[in-house]
């Protein structure tokens, strides 16, 4: 995890504009701390995300943390203009978002496969039931013919 040196550069780790109010940000935040917390999130490669948006996150909402360090020091130019730190920020997060619709997507698919299995054993038990009545009414039937035979038995002698 890096440390966030501008407001920009933590309004950009939250996908928001440089202008964005306390509401949007606490939204994003939230959001994005649900979708990439560790304990949500299956794909242990992603877990360093949820770091990042809790700095910047902590970052936006301590402005003596913001003052000092537009006055302690300027930022190195890539960062600011976003030549190099925006992009790979940028990047990440656009693999990331890649990386959680891949995991939404195999997650549907789980659930799908799931219903259809769950599906194929109530046919099967659907299935088992009107075998087990049809045995029934079978075994009714013999035994109704083999009472029918003493009964002839008993009506000769």
């Amino acid at each position: 995890m890096s440390e966030i040196r501008s407001r920009a550069e933590a309004c950009m780790v939250l996908g928001l504009p440089a202008t964005a109010d306390e509401g949007m940000i606490k939204r994003a935040y939230k959001e994005l701390s649900k979708r990439y917390h560790p304990d949500a999130q299956p794909n242990r490669e992603l877990h360093w995300q949820y770091y990042d948006i809790v700095a910047a996150y902590e970052y936006l909402m301590d402005t003596q943390k913001q003052a000092m360090h537009v006055y302690q020091s300027v930022p190195k130019a890539p960062r600011v203009l976003g030549n190099d730190g925006g992009q790979s920020w940028m990047n990440q997060r656009k693999e990331s978002e890649a990386a959680y619709a891949k995991w939404e997507k195999t997650k549907a698919q789980r659930k799908k496969e799931k219903e259809a299995a769950l599906k194929e054993r109530q046919k099967e038990i659907k299935q088992q039931r009107q075998y087990d009545e049809a045995m029934e009414q079978i075994n009714a039937i013999r035994t109704a013919r083999a009472i029918e035979a003493i009964l002839e038995l008993a009506k000769k002698k």
